[in-house]
């Protein structure tokens, strides 16, 4: 996008308007079917917002539009892990690419058995995460066990 910086008390004059005032302001849309119609060919780097999804910022870039800074998700899970120990987590919605960070806490009520998950994760797509679950006493699997695990992942929104 073209930059111009006017003198104080210069006017911006109609052909400078959308050239270097209504491309460099942060437009807001009722929703993205609104951008599109309103907004057909955007400027890389680009700024909107929409009603439909309040505090959420939007840059255009190569391949469209794109929600800036991460998406967060999370939750409580209980399930019982299988024979290797490990147990999986789908996420209530997609992200863009596979979360940079995923983050478990045991939660489970049964102190007398104390485990620890462990650092590697099995697998971490765009949709779920798996993970194996350890005795923090000795090592072994929490094979085909109860488990409850408090979440978080962060990533970008599809």
């Amino acid at each position: 996008m073209p930059f111009k910086a006017w003198a104080a008390g210069e006017e911006v004059l109609a052909t400078d308007f959308n050239t270097y005032v209504g491309n460099q302001v942060v437009a807001t849309f009722l929703d993205a079917a609104q951008r599109s119609s309103q907004l057909p060919a955007p400027d890389i780097g680009q700024l909107s917002t929409l009603d439909s999804r309040q505090g959420a910022l939007f840059i255009y870039r190569a391949s469209g539009w794109a929600e800036v800074g991460p998406y967060v998700q999370s939750g409580n899970r209980v399930f019982t892990t299988d024979a290797g120990g490990v147990g999986t987590v789908q996420f209530p919605a997609a992200f863009a690419t596979p979360p940079a960070c995923v983050m478990v806490s045991d939660m489970s009520s049964n102190l007398s058995e104390v485990f620890a998950i462990a650092v590697a994760y099995s697998t971490v797509t765009t949709t779920e995460f798996s993970f194996a679950i350890r005795k923090v006493s000795d090592g072994t699997k929490w094979a085909s066990q109860l488990a409850r695990v408090a979440w978080v992942a962060i990533g970008i929104r599809a």
